[in-house]
């Protein structure tokens, strides 16, 4: 028995996807690159200034004799530390999270 081809199986195209696997991937990886740095970039200032409020805060803390006049001090800039300390943590876990397809 003759095999019969209908005109949808003749005009559909094979489309080879590596060449835009490849294009992409390259892409994906520049892109990680770019974060991976971004991120360490913002988690080392993030840090810095974590430990210049701590500083900050003891220095302004260690001058007064009062407790009710250091509280004021470690609520902002001791919190502000804290937080900023956080930030520097959480960049650091994005500048290591995997980039895609690529980082496989």
């Amino acid at each position: 028995m003759p095999e019969t081809h209908t005109p949808t199986e003749d005009a559909t195209p094979v489309v080879d996807w590596r060449a835009l696997r490849d294009l992409v991937s390259d892409e994906t990886s520049e892109h990680g690159r770019r974060r991976r740095s971004v991120a360490l970039t913002v988690a080392i200032l993030a840090w810095i200034a974590a430990f210049v409020l701590v500083w900050i805060t003891w220095d302004q803390v260690a001058t007064r004799d009062i407790v009710a006049d250091q509280l004021p001090f470690l609520a902002s800039s001791g919190l502000a530390a804290i937080v900023a300390a956080i930030i520097g943590g959480a960049a650091l876990v994005v500048a290591f999270l995997p980039t895609g397809p690529a980082s496989r």
